[in-house]
């Protein structure tokens, strides 16, 4: 049985939280995943994160005043044909994407797609949030 990757889990979590519109749910604490929980941060996309262990950590979802979740996020991370953009595609898409954030793992880190124009790097699709 494959185990799934840390970001495609925790969107996973994300969404079964926002789901049962949970106040937080729990998750295992894993490098990879600690970048993307400070820029959904910074998104407003989750509310804050804090540690129970070094293993555990709690994460609160952002809701509105109707308690639905903000942002409504897409899922692209794949493990065996990834989706690479190149800067020159960045370039040419940013003006037709208007609202929308592509969260893009570059080899700077976790970045959305304008930190990632303004450092000049490509990389590999994870999520869309509309």
């Amino acid at each position: 049985m494959n185990t799934p990757t840390p970001y495609v889990y925790f969107l996973n979590q994300l969404k079964f939280a926002a789901a049962k519109k949970n106040y937080f749910f729990i998750l295992k604490a894993h490098q990879r995943v600690q970048p993307l929980l400070k820029l959904f941060y910074r998104l407003n996309i989750i509310r804050r994160f804090t540690f129970k262990s070094p293993s555990l950590l709690y994460v609160f979802p952002t809701y509105n005043r109707v308690n639905k979740p903000i942002p409504f996020i897409k899922n692209y991370y794949r493990s065996v044909n990834p989706i690479k953009i190149k800067k020159h595609s960045l370039l040419l898409m940013r003006r037709s994407l208007g609202s929308t954030t592509l969260i893009l793992e570059t080899s700077r880190g976790v970045l959305t797609h304008r930190e990632a124009l303004s450092a000049g790097v490509g990389g590999t699709l994870i999520f869309i949030v509309y």
